[in-house]
């Protein structure tokens, strides 16, 4: 993966530390189709850099199924 990123120009440099933090809770295959739509997002927008806004909503949000996490308040 790393390679066929390389080729298409990205990775030229570390990601930004908020996108590996999105991503630190999912699954390896989570974390591949994550990234392979990020791609596709900063592409489409003419960029070799992914950023936050390329992310899909539901990593934004921080739940893998797009739910936000329950709170209870005591």
């Amino acid at each position: 993966m790393k390679n066929a990123l390389k080729a298409a120009g990205f990775g030229a440099g570390e990601p930004d530390r908020r996108i590996v933090v999105a991503l630190a809770h999912l699954s390896a295959r989570e974390i591949i189709q994550a990234t392979i739509a990020a791609i596709a997002a900063a592409a489409r927008r003419g960029s070799t850099r992914i950023e936050m806004d390329d992310l899909q909503n539901a990593i934004r949000m921080g739940e893998a199924d797009g739910q936000l996490p329950h709170t209870s308040v005591h």
